[in-house]
């Protein structure tokens, strides 16, 4: 890797969700929960630059006490119906514009999601750069919740369409993902330009290769079951954030 070679990494979180109130704040042991996204974006060793973007006075607050700077994020880009992908292009364009920094390569942490291993950014982005991917991002399988077994119902609660899938044994089933939220890199020209490819991915470029990671060791916190299993995760690995200083 060149050394001029510039990494952003941009924690995106935002106060007004609606399931699980201030969940980017809630604490985990007398830690706010996207402190531990925070912690390990800043053990990264490839990224030169952490900051979170946010429209979230309280958010903000732990960032500072975090030491990571913060981007405050357009109100009209923090409702429940925006792309993250538009929080990221308005935090990249700001900080060209403000600070004159250009970033060769963008990581995304959502702030919702604790529990990452050590190395994993670094892992993610070296395979980026080595690979000049357009984008990598972390996986799981989907497992038992596979669409071939899904079924849609009419507003009577009947079933009027499935799959009609021959496979009544879940190892039969065909190996399918979803990305868990953990890391999510990409060269800057592709998160700036929309591929026109299906709506989750297409700021993805692509060249996009997946890390495939263990499911049981993740969770995207969106439900107050999420937030437990969260607690459970952090208590059985003993994550414990420096960067908070309450």
């Amino acid at each position: 890797m060149k050394k001029e070679t510039k990494i952003l990494v941009i924690i995106t979180a935002r106060g007004g969700s609606k399931e699980v109130k201030n969940k980017n704040i809630l604490p985990i042991q007398g830690v706010p929960l996207i402190a531990y996204t925070i912690d390990i974006a800043l053990k990264a060793k490839l990224p030169d630059k952490v900051v979170v973007s946010t429209e979230d006075k309280k958010i903000k607050d732990v960032a500072l006490k975090c030491g990571v700077s913060v981007i405050d994020r357009p109100v009209e880009l923090s409702s429940d119906t925006s792309l993250v992908e538009d929080a990221l292009i308005y935090t990249v364009n700001y900080l060209s514009e403000k600070e004159n920094y250009h970033p060769d390569y963008i990581v995304n942490l959502p702030g919702n999601v604790p529990i990452r291993k050590e190395g994993l950014i670094d892992k993610a982005l070296d395979l980026l750069i080595k690979n000049d991917l357009d984008a990598v991002l972390s996986v799981v399988a989907v497992g038992k919740y596979h669409p071939d077994w899904m079924l849609k119902l009419d507003e009577d609660l009947e079933i009027f369409q499935n799959i009609q899938s021959k496979v009544n044994q879940r190892q039969r089933l065909s190996k399918l993902y979803i990305y868990d939220g953990e890391v999510c890199v990409r060269k800057k020209e592709v998160l700036m330009k929309d591929n026109g490819r299906l709506p989750l991915y297409r700021f993805m470029g692509n060249k996009v290769r997946a890390i495939i990671q263990n499911k049981e060791d993740t969770v995207d916190v969106d439900s107050y079951a999420d937030f437990l299993y969260a607690e459970f995760l952090v208590k059985k690995y003993n994550i414990v954030p420096t960067c908070y200083k309450a």
